[in-house]
């Protein structure tokens, strides 16, 4: 279970807690029902009052108790790692979370919310882990994340909302691998996604949802898989999907939806896999399905084209093949001719030969991905091919071979691999994520 996996996590973090301090530095557990602090006179009276702890056992609320109550944490020096949440919210005379510099860990949800002149998050510099999840939501004076430049694990949620004054996410660039979900959302002043661009992978839901100055993906340019729904919704300046070109698999639904000026999906064109849905729904200036010709029409188990009023090329390999097999589930409506019905769509694939089945393709797609254990190799047949695992940091953890198609990875530890898989005189570079 994913929760044993977490467990097992935060064991060996606090095992690393202990080797790395000298136990002179390490101090003591202590407050194992956690503490609030609601006063400044609390905040700097903890040393006194807690002498030699610095490894809070239980959860850590930081919220005034009236009115500007809390203007600084820097009596919260001691405290290297906490064993539950941290929760800083609503805080009106907070400008500065100074005073946090030595937390490392944070075995719970680190939650950053309602505090009004909160500009960045300096003071977080040392912050390695998040074992749960991160939300950073309400700040109406936040600009930068600059502070959590040494985040590196996030075990589950990334959530960034309705952050007034943000324009870009820096601050995040440590982020490889998240394994739960990705909520962008309600950010006004958001114009790009700088900071991710260091991003692999997302376990979970990837959602994009009305970031109305959102301007570009660029960020993303090393995002090649998202283990569930990607949602891009409501972004109503972004023109393109351009640096989406390493994503290759989305688990579940792929839902582009009233993206108002969205003019191509060209930015897509790599994108082999997905396991759901696949909607494109009122955006009003695109007019080509381009970019969606890579997907195996097999993967997905669902189609909806609806309400683009200018879309008229929708005859591209994977929606011709998808709607050439036998009772495909679709909706098909509201588009443009070309794309009004299924029947247009389908005579121009006739004319333009898209609907024929090639002999063997050129590239291979592994399904499902992320997985709990079992993959299946499709798009060529490559038995007996060997199948090498590579971690995150290029070392070698084991080699299989491939039997009737599949291969079987349900041993290996819940994370994020690279494959190299060799069949004949073909190489073929994967990746794969591995699921509890």
């Amino acid at each position: 279970m994913i929760r044993d996996y977490l467990k097992e996590c935060m064991l060996f973090i606090c095992c690393l807690t202990v080797a790395y301090f000298p136990l002179g530095l390490l101090g003591q557990t202590c407050l194992s029902g956690g503490i609030t602090f609601s006063t400044q006179e609390a905040i700097d009276n903890f040393s006194a009052n807690f002498p030699d702890c610095n490894t809070i056992v239980g959860t850590v609320t930081i919220e005034e108790a009236s009115s500007g109550a809390i203007e600084n944490l820097a009596g919260l020096s001691a405290i290297i790692s906490i064993g539950e949440a941290l929760v800083i919210n609503q805080n009106t005379a907070l400008s500065s979370l100074e005073g946090l510099n030595n937390l490392t860990t944070v075995g719970g949800r680190l939650t950053i919310s309602n505090n009004a002149i909160l500009e960045n998050l300096q003071g977080l510099e040392a912050l390695d882990t998040i074992v749960s999840s991160l939300r950073i939501s309400n700040n109406t004076a936040l600009s930068a994340l600059t502070g959590l430049r040494d985040l590196h694990y996030l075990f589950q949620d990334l959530s960034i909302e309705n952050n007034k004054s943000l324009n870009n996410l820096k601050g995040l660039d440590s982020l490889r691998h998240i394994d739960g979900q990705v909520n962008i959302s309600s950010n006004p002043r958001l114009t790009s996604l700088d900071g991710l661009d260091q991003l692999q992978s997302v376990g979970n839901i990837f959602q994009l949802y009305n970031n109305p100055l959102l301007q570009s993906l660029n960020a993303l340019a090393a995002l090649q898989s998202v283990g569930s729904d990607f949602i891009i919704d409501e972004n109503q300046r972004l023109p393109t999907l351009q640096g989406l070109e390493a994503l290759e698999s989305v688990g579940g639904f792929l839902q582009i939806v009233n993206q108002p000026i969205l003019n191509n999906l060209s930015g897509l064109r790599e994108l082999k896999q997905v396991g759901g849905l696949l909607q494109v729904f009122n955006n009003k200036l695109l007019s080509s399905l381009s970019g969606l010709d890579s997907i195996d029409h097999k993967s997905f188990n669902s189609l909806a084209l609806i309400s683009n009023p200018n879309l008229t090329e929708c005859s591209v390999k994977s929606i011709c093949n998808y709607l050439g097999e036998t009772s495909p589930v679709h909706s098909i409506s509201g588009n443009r001719s070309g794309c009004l019905t299924t029947a247009q769509i389908l005579a121009a694939c006739k004319r333009q030969g898209q609907n024929s089945q090639p002999g063997q393709p050129s590239d291979i797609l592994l399904f499902p991905n992320p997985t709990k254990g079992k993959v299946f190799i499709k798009g060529r047949t490559i038995g007996g091919a060997q199948v090498v695992l590579y971690d995150t940091a290029g070392r070698k953890i084991s080699t299989r071979i491939v039997a009737e198609q599949t291969f079987n990875i349900e041993e290996l530890a819940v994370g994020y691999y690279r494959l190299r898989i060799f069949a004949g005189d073909r190489v073929f570079n994967k990746s794969l994520i591995k699921l509890d």
